[in-house]
């Protein structure tokens, strides 16, 4: 029943990225991503390497547009197009599609510099304007050394949480570009109230969504 939205996010997502990396040397890494909730698919991750002094999520602050329209639908173009601005931003790189409840993903990253953060967001698409985020987790890793990190989830402040199907993308409710408008910041997210249409069996989650297990392969 994910299939349409499944062929729009990976529509959206194809060829979505980049590397500010000049030199021939890279550190490589294996990134895999699984999804920990009971029902609530992830639309395809941002990866962002950057420097230690930069965040690309920062709680307790307003979300950019970019951040804001990855919260609300899954959708990445404009947060790449800020990203590729940024002289502190590494390398970007986009997932290949939705990740749905027990499944995993594995993406290949790379970055010259040693001094970097890896962070990592994606959206609930079964929420309003949820978010999973690893922030600024480090590279700094011997070859073929593996760290595990669990992703926190955030509320974007962009969206109202009406958790009314008239305002959520994914399947059943099918309802991307909606939604009442929130003039708020990023700030850890409350979780499912249950007071529109979203089922608690189904799109309850923890406040840790994800698994994120980083390898430096080279």
């Amino acid at each position: 029943m994910f299939k349409r939205l499944s062929l729009c996010l990976f529509a959206l997502s194809l060829s979505l990225g980049f590397s500010h990396a000049q030199t021939s040397h890279k550190n490589v890494y294996e990134i895999t991503i699984q999804n920990l909730t009971t029902g609530q698919p992830l639309t395809p991750s941002l990866l962002v390497v950057h420097s230690s002094r930069s965040k690309i999520v920062r709680v307790g602050e307003t979300a950019s547009d970019g951040l804001g329209a990855l919260a609300k639908d899954g959708t990445t173009q404009a947060i790449v197009s800020e990203l590729k601005s940024k002289k502190s931003v590494d390398f970007v790189k986009v997932g290949r599609g939705l990740i749905f409840p027990g499944q995993k993903e594995s993406l290949r990253i790379e970055t010259s510099s040693k001094r970097v953060k890896l962070s990592i967001v994606s959206m609930l698409a079964r929420t309003n304007d949820a978010i999973s985020v690893l922030n600024s987790a480090s590279l700094r890793l011997r070859r073929g050394q593996v760290v595990t990190y669990f992703t926190n989830v955030y509320d974007a402040g962009v969206e109202l949480n009406t958790e009314s199907c008239s305002d959520i993308p994914a399947p059943p409710c099918s309802s991307p570009n909606s939604g009442v408008a929130e003039d708020s910041f990023i700030r850890p997210h409350p979780g499912v109230q249950l007071i529109g249409d979203l089922e608690a069996n189904r799109d309850t989650f923890a406040s840790e969504v994800s698994k994120v297990t980083i390898k430096r392969i080279k």
